[in-house]
């Protein structure tokens, strides 16, 4: 949310994705402006106010960027001890646009407990699995600071070596 106190001479708002005002939508002055973020444009972006008064003059520019993330994180989770009374479970996550900032991580499938992200999580074998030399299924699941949640990943799930891409460089022009 961007915030300005307005003089009581302000008229009227001019909102803009340019810096320079070139696309402007004019409003009247309220508290909160509707404001359609452009989907095409991923991660960050800008948003600029200013403000005319009753004689026309224009204000000094406020600004403000935006992160517009629509794609959830992508992680993995994998079983690194166990015990036979717990398990020690390790978790990574990433996201392009905002961070991971919470996290499901379960030996249930259908539990939806949410904490705060972390790298290295114990959890306690039920009763009945106590003891038991297998490995158990471990399922996680993780959300980004815009409210984007993953799937659910699963321990037992072989993980990909990332494939290495080459593309050509051309230099131009010395």
């Amino acid at each position: 949310m961007l915030a300005i106190k307005l003089p009581a001479t302000a008229r009227k708002l001019e909102v803009s994705k340019d810096a320079d005002f070139v696309t402007t939508q004019s409003v009247p002055i309220q508290p909160q402006v509707k404001w359609t973020l452009d989907d095409q444009l991923m991660g960050e972006q800008w948003v600029y106010v200013r403000y005319r008064d009753v004689s026309g003059a224009v204000s000094a520019v406020t600004a403000a960027s935006i992160v517009y993330d629509p794609i959830p994180p992508v992680g993995l989770v994998k079983v690194t001890a166990n015990n036979g009374l717990s398990v020690l479970v390790s978790v990574e996550a990433w996201d392009s646009f905002s961070d991971v900032s919470a996290m499901v991580v379960t030996l249930n499938p259908d539990d939806l407990i949410w904490q705060s992200y972390a790298t290295v999580i114990k959890l306690a074998l039920p009763a009945g699995g106590q003891g038991n030399s297998s490995t158990p299924v471990v399922y996680a699941r993780f959300r980004d600071l815009a409210g984007n949640e993953s799937p659910i990943y699963r321990s037992d799930t072989p993980v990909t070596e990332p494939k290495r891409v080459f593309l050509p460089m051309t230099i131009v022009g010395r």
